[in-house]
């Protein structure tokens, strides 16, 4: 038999055999933070864009409300379902966050600083119903009353 034959044949054999194993599903171990974790992350978000509305900076506002909605993704993409959570989390989603995000999309939209406080506090409330609905009623989110974030400046307005 000829060896280039054969030296070829072991070739596409052992091609084969690496294709079939990159082919198999591969354990991930990609990070993918806790639900705890994620809610703690929007609670900055929701400080944050109280600042930016409160000092009527509307592209910053924008923003912030951009990351909330994306953090509130996550949930729903991470964690469908949570042991505390007595419904999958996409459906508490819409029960408790979908009107309150578009009511401030809406006064964001409109830059109405009344409008805007008034859909916060519609997110707050639902923030704590959602709260409530899944047995951690302890945990109580508010209105920021102190500044934590004296590095950034929320009436800035490029």
């Amino acid at each position: 038999m000829n060896k280039g034959l054969i030296a070829g044949f072991i070739a596409l054999v052992g091609t084969g055999m690496i294709l079939l194993t990159s082919c198999q599903p591969q354990e991930s171990h990609a990070y993918k933070p806790g639900l705890g974790e994620i809610m703690g992350y929007l609670q900055i978000r929701h400080a944050k864009l109280w600042f930016a509305g409160d000092k009527e900076n509307w592209q910053l506002a924008d923003y912030g409300l951009h990351e909330l909605e994306e953090g509130v993704e996550d949930i729903t993409k991470l964690h469908p379902t949570h042991d505390r959570v007595p419904m999958p989390t996409e459906k508490a989603v819409q029960q408790f966050m979908n009107l309150p995000l578009q009511q401030l999309r809406d006064a964001i939209t409109q830059k109405n600083k009344a409008t805007f406080s008034a859909a916060f506090e519609s997110l707050t409330a639902s923030c704590n119903a959602c709260h409530m609905q899944s047995n951690v009623a302890f945990i109580r989110v508010q209105q920021p009353e102190l500044h934590p974030y004296s590095n950034q400046d929320f009436a800035y307005k490029p």
